[in-house]
């Protein structure tokens, strides 16, 4: 009789643990799903972001992609220069200095 009882709480406690361990597995691959699409965005994120350096000559400024020196865009004014960014790359995002927009801010007054 205590052998059932013994055989019965054994029995128990591993069903539990096993349980326990599958609803483990299950937050896990749920957790690595999420993570995995985090760094698809952040990927993506950053395939967009152009490191950009500011140019200053006479009335112009110039921006160029600082890693490729590819001309991007040119103004009067950092509003210009901005504006010019986003309608000719709607999709990406501009990484300029802070240094380099007060810069251009104050270029065009």
């Amino acid at each position: 009789m205590t052998e059932i009882f013994l055989t019965g709480i054994i029995s128990g406690f591993v069903s539990a643990m096993i349980v326990i361990l599958y609803s483990k597995y299950i937050q896990f691959k749920r957790v690595s799903k999420v993570v995995t699409y985090a760094q698809s965005i952040l990927d993506d994120l950053e395939n967009r972001v152009i490191n950009t350096r500011l140019e200053f000559d006479n009335n112009c400024i110039r921006a160029y992609n600082n890693d490729s020196d590819e001309f991007l865009a040119q103004g009067v004014s950092w509003e210009e220069i901005n504006s010019n960014l986003k309608k000719r790359y709607p999709s990406n995002f501009f990484n300029v200095s802070q240094e380099q927009i007060i810069r251009a801010e104050k270029f065009s007054k």
